[in-house]
């Protein structure tokens, strides 16, 4: 086990456990991989990446944005879907429908329906 994470000093301690059982040379769960580790200073601590969050766009003005809701509602002791198109600026909602599925097409035509309203 250790000689095979000084191979692989990337590893963490989960990827190692599956790759042995895999090559069926070991069966260590992944705390024991890590208890080994920490007894022999082979502990990868997990570092934060230094990836940049992609900044979001804020509507300025009315229409330039919408967002989405699909909710299940309970009405008289039954569950009906229905989605809802918010403008992103005003949040006033554009669009309301009750839907039949909460399927890719039927949601598909009430967004045409809300941008022909």
């Amino acid at each position: 086990m250790v000689d095979y994470v000084r191979k692989h000093p990337e590893l963490r301690h989960r990827e190692p456990a599956r790759r042995l059982a895999d090559e069926e040379a070991a069966s260590l769960s992944p705390p024991e991989v890590s208890r080994i580790l920490k007894q022999a200073n082979l502990v990868c601590f997990w570092r934060r990446s230094n990836k940049k969050k992609a900044v979001e766009e804020r509507a300025t003005r009315p229409d330039q944005r919408w967002r989405t809701d699909l909710m299940h509602e309970h009405v008289g002791g039954r569950v009906d879907d229905s989605v809802a198109f918010l403008d992103e600026y005003s949040r006033f909602i554009v669009h309301h429908e009750m839907l039949l599925g909460m399927d890719g097409p039927t949601v598909s035509l009430a967004a045409l329906k809300a941008i022909e309203t």
